[in-house]
């Protein structure tokens, strides 16, 4: 949870913002930050990992290979930026 916390820090993202984002319910998340749930299930992990942008093993195990790098984030957001249409960068 350690990982977690950190990178929801990093990312400026509320306990309540995180729960709206990955379609949990607000009690689902508290109880992952008050230890009455080890780790979230991985529908919840694999959301998680998305929304900041982060490797599900990363975020579970700790392990350094997946530690995001900056050119991991620049390639996810390039990937993204793929998916827009020029009607969804009028909207933005």
């Amino acid at each position: 949870m350690e990982r977690l916390k950190q990178e929801m820090i990093k990312k400026n993202i509320t306990q309540y913002q995180l729960a709206k984002l990955i379609g949990a319910k607000s009690n689902t998340v508290n109880n992952w930050f008050k230890g009455r749930a080890k780790c979230p299930r991985d529908n919840y992990l694999n959301k998680i990992a998305e929304v900041l942008g982060v490797h599900p093993a990363w975020l579970k195990y700790g392990d350094r290979d997946y530690a995001p790098t900056l050119k991991d984030e620049v390639m996810r957001i390039a990937e993204q930026m793929q998916s827009y249409t020029p009607e969804t960068i009028k909207k933005i």
